[in-house]
């Protein structure tokens, strides 16, 4: 983030932590350290910041060198893993393409056959994707696919 101060503005202190808070508050960021850091003037100058407000679990001020305090923190460097649910994927390279083609054109007559404009578009369309999912669970063959945990 680039922050850009007009240089003929003077701004005090607690006008210019406000400016800086708000941009990093408007990119999605949380400021953690909630002490003042400096003892004379009793500013926060030291910033934690995280895009995710439960990744720093633990943030003290301690006492440091001279007029300046620490800032220690504490945050869960392990990426929580949710793992993705198995799903079904079609292998299309194996298909018995005659006949799907069968199948879908004795759909096509039954489908024209029943007056489809007597019917509801819904109704049509719930017949129409019956049939595809029909025919491809039956010609195309499909198997489950691995979670895999150790991605990037």
């Amino acid at each position: 983030m680039i922050l850009t101060v007009d240089t003929e503005t003077v701004y005090t202190m607690a006008l210019a932590i406000q400016i800086v808070l708000c941009e990093t508050s408007q990119y999605g960021l949380h400021q953690h350290v909630s002490s003042p850091t400096r003892l004379k003037s009793s500013t926060l100058l030291d910033l934690v910041l995280s895009s995710n407000e439960n990744l720093v679990t633990a943030c003290n001020v301690i006492p440091g060198i001279s007029d300046h305090e620490a800032v220690i923190f504490e945050f869960d460097q392990a990426p929580k893993y949710s793992p993705k649910p198995r799903r079904n994927v079609y292998q299309y390279h194996k298909c018995d393409q005659e006949q799907i083609s069968r199948d879908l054109k004795q759909f096509a007559n039954l489908f024209f056959d029943s007056d489809p404009n007597k019917q509801s578009v819904e109704e049509n369309w719930n017949m129409f994707t019956e049939a595809i999912r029909t025919t491809s669970d039956k010609n195309i063959p499909s198997k489950w696919t691995k979670g895999r945990r150790h991605l990037p």
